[in-house]
């Protein structure tokens, strides 16, 4: 069995990526007590950009194997007392 590189090292690559993390808190005092209720929304502009695909040459070269994952929001509260 021979093996052999059909596309040289370095010639192809896949999208380049970006993802917008945003996070929102506000300190709130009631009596001796201090909450931050927060809210963070994880990949804002919900990109589906390709991480990974298949390599080996066949009928499935080049089908994505991983995608970033979709937009996902998570709620927290901080309480200092």
């Amino acid at each position: 069995m021979v093996t052999a590189a059909l596309i040289p090292p370095g010639m192809k690559y896949l999208k380049r990526w970006n993802q917008l993390d945003i996070t929102l808190k506000r300190a709130i005092r009631v009596r001796r007590f201090e909450l931050q209720p927060a809210i963070e929304v994880y990949n804002l502009l919900n990109s589906s950009v390709v991480l990974n695909e298949i390599q080996t040459f066949g009928p499935t070269l080049g089908v994505p194997t991983q995608t970033m994952q979709g937009r996902f929001v998570k709620l927290g509260v901080l309480m200092k007392f």
